[in-house]
């Protein structure tokens, strides 16, 4: 039997849940290339990438299966919410058994088991999506506020909770890597003997509380900050921590490249360049050789955005020392051209930019 140790780096399988209008469809459209299954219709304002609306459990599975055999350029699938799939497992198994609804006085609480074993059945189909394609797979929930008692205690308290049946929310809260809990900071305070609450803004909750269902396997900080349109770095780190899931999917990324290319009759020689299949030395001298009349021109190097390019040249970083400051904060590695970047990750790259320059001067690269 071989042995192995340390940490074995992959694909991330997340449950992000919280209350209505906290922003857990924007936290999910920051994760790389998301294809979002909309089982609640809830991303129709968003630029993002859906599936077909399933209208029941059966088009869901076969929306998952499909997906697990061709993702296309997907590297994250975000359900979208479970517990409006859970709804739909619900509808399935009263039709097929012909109940009324799940849990009635007559069936003595078969209905239940049989939409744990259902339930935790979609929760496989995902896995092995997350195992087939290299994909992150992120499930976003409701929350409800409920009564917990303690055994020992006496009394209760209120706490949230995933918004899901109490065996499915057991699944729910076993099958992720990360359970976040994503929230409105509030302080309560008193002023001139009036009790007043001030919003401090949105933060993801990563570990477990009296109030709240938390957790994550990277040693995350309690509580973290929930910018608008970026994922936090503490997360972005994670996600795109190089490994071999994400180098398999970055080759099926790089073989819709090429196919798109051929289709256009487009050569790819700057793009091995950039990936060092080929020697820059092959290209300067192939670019020095005299051009056939009435041949078409080479192509034209991809631009760089321009928000990003301007803040290069003002303060003389190269796009070398860009892509090693990336690499030394494990966004990308360092060979991945800045052209390949996601535009949500530029953005977040020039919003930080003052931080990159001190990184960068501060290793006098």
């Amino acid at each position: 039997m071989e042995l192995s140790r340390g940490p074995v780096y992959g694909p991330q399988l997340i449950v992000a849940y919280g209350p209505e209008g906290v922003g857990k469809t924007t936290f999910a459209s920051c994760f790389p290339n998301p294809v979002f299954v909309d089982i609640e219709g809830s991303t129709t304002e968003f630029d993002v990438t859906r599936t077909p609306r399933p209208q029941s459990y059966v088009e869901l599975q076969g929306i998952i299966s499909e997906l697990t055999k061709n993702p296309q350029d997907a590297r994250t699938i975000v359900v979208d919410t479970v517990d409006w799939a859970e709804n739909l497992i619900k509808q399935h198994i009263c039709a097929e058994n012909g109940l009324s609804t799940i849990g009635g006085n007559d069936d003595f609480g078969r209905s239940y088991n049989l939409l744990d074993q259902e339930f935790r059945a979609f929760l496989d189909s995902l896995s092995l999506l997350r195992s087939k394609t290299g994909c992150h797979v992120v499930l976003l929930a409701h929350c409800d506020l409920r009564k917990f008692e303690l055994p020992e205690e006496a009394g209760a308290y209120d706490r949230w909770e995933l918004k899901l049946e109490k065996k499915t929310r057991a699944a729910a809260k076993e099958w992720p890597g990360m359970l976040l809990f994503l929230k409105q900071k509030i302080m309560v305070v008193e002023v001139d003997r009036k009790i007043k609450a001030n919003d401090l803004g949105r933060v993801i909750e990563t570990c477990q509380s009296a109030v709240w269902d938390a957790k994550n396997r990277h040693n995350l900080p309690q509580e973290i900050d929930l910018p608008l349109g970026a994922l936090p770095a503490e997360l972005s780190a994670i996600i795109n921590r190089e490994d071999p899931a994400a180098q398999k999917v970055q080759q099926r990324l790089e073989n819709i490249e090429q196919q798109a290319s051929v289709q256009q009759g487009q050569p790819d020689q700057e793009r091995q360049v950039e990936q060092g299949q080929v020697a820059p030395s092959e290209e300067r001298q192939e670019a020095s050789e005299p051009s056939t009349p009435g041949a078409s021109p080479p192509p034209k190097k991809p631009a760089l955005p321009q928000a990003l390019a301007s803040l290069m040249e003002r303060d003389g970083i190269t796009e070398a020392q860009v892509r090693w400051a990336v690499g030394q904060k494990g966004y990308y590695p360092e060979e991945t051209p800045i052209t390949t970047y996601d535009a949500k990750f530029i953005a977040n790259l020039v919003a930080v930019w003052d931080k990159v320059v001190e990184l960068i001067k501060g290793a006098n690269l």
